[in-house]
């Protein structure tokens, strides 16, 4: 059943934005796209560009999946695969950023990446929250253990 927002109707019919809900059961009102505010409210998509389970509206660096937050590099991909030997993450670089070799989801920076030695505490969902310490790492690679994680 579509509701119309014509002058006089019954108020609880009424459907401002005319997406055929009435505003008294859509929590966007004045949003023709949604109904629940979702994420990033009312008025904003709910998109992740980079599709890593950060919303584009949370995510300062949308179009880049391994950080949430820029960095001295800003949103690049930065000290990753320098030996393009197997194009996974390349833990003997030594790359400014993370130190001499791997560091746990621990690491010194927030909203950077780090990578995960194989006993490694990034044991989450990939990608998805992981378990390891710090603030809700986010764990990239095949699984349990070897990866990289964004505290």
């Amino acid at each position: 059943e579509v509701f119309s927002s014509q002058p006089g109707e019954d108020a609880a019919m009424k459907d401002r934005d005319g997406d055929g809900v009435p505003d008294i059961h859509d929590g966007c009102p004045e949003d023709y796209y949604k109904v629940f505010p979702g994420f990033c409210g009312c008025g904003n998509f709910d998109d992740d560009q980079d599709e890593d389970g950060i919303p584009d509206c949370q995510d300062e660096c949308p179009l880049n999946p391994l950080k949430i937050f820029p960095d001295m590099h800003g949103c690049d991909l930065v000290g990753i695969e320098e030996d393009a030997d197997t194009g996974e993450f390349d833990e003997s670089y030594p790359h400014p950023d993370f130190g001499h070799g791997p560091q746990t989801c621990s690491g010194p920076i927030p909203g950077m990446i780090h990578p995960i030695p194989g006993s490694g505490t990034c044991t989450g969902p990939r990608p998805g929250p992981g378990s390891g310490p710090g603030p809700s790492p986010i764990c990239f690679g095949p699984g349990p253990g070897p990866g990289i994680c964004i505290r």
